[in-house]
């Protein structure tokens, strides 16, 4: 029996702000709270002064800078070009859907095989909540391939709970595995080849 793989995820505190594609159509003022800042527009900022300015900053989010880059009246101007401006606006609205698009063109890709004919008896995938949402969905399309979750991850999972739940099968896996490391470590092949 051998252990399984323990992965260790360390967190670390983000050192820099989270940036994405407006970003450098603003200016980060000060904060709001602990969590968010205001922040104005660079027409803005460059325009207005004092409490005018304050009455055009915005918390520094992704919904209220392209609410606000697309209402106000100096942004508009200092792009100057309408068309310029909705790219700006819109291209926000497309990162998802162009993230999405890369994804069932993979999906489609690996279905393009049946064109080069190669035939696909069964799909492997990983047990995940989206993996088996995307089984459910291409099983309907595809009936004459078998979906599969991951056979050995699922064994893993119950073999798991069982060895949580029972001393003495926690006590004895423990002791398999120290065996097992035993023969696996090279520096003892002497010795097991005396066995």
């Amino acid at each position: 029996m051998e252990a399984s793989n323990t992965k260790l995820v360390i967190l670390l505190p983000r050192m820099t702000p989270r940036t994405y594609r407006l970003t450098k159509y603003i200016k980060v003022l000060e904060k709001q709270n602990s969590c968010n800042t205001y922040a104005a527009c660079i027409a803005c900022f460059e325009k207005l002064e004092g409490d005018k300015l304050s009455k055009n900053t915005f918390t520094n989010k992704k919904l209220q800078v392209k609410n606000h880059l697309k209402n106000c009246s100096y942004f508009q101007e200092k792009i100057g070009n309408q068309e310029e401006l909705d790219d700006i606006i819109n291209l926000t609205d497309n990162e998802i859907e162009e993230e999405i698009c890369l994804k069932r063109q993979k999906v489609d890709n690996e279905f393009e095989t049946k064109r080069l004919g190669i035939k696909l008896n069964a799909i492997v995938s990983d047990s995940a909540p989206a993996y088996a949402a995307a089984r459910r969905r291409l099983r309907l399309e595809y009936a004459e391939i078998v979906f599969l979750p991951c056979f050995a991850h699922q064994c893993q999972l119950a073999i798991g709970d069982i060895f949580k739940e029972s001393l003495i099968l926690k006590t004895a896996s423990s002791k398999a595995i120290k065996i097992a490391s035993y023969f696996k470590n090279t520096n003892n092949s002497y010795f097991i080849g005396k066995l």
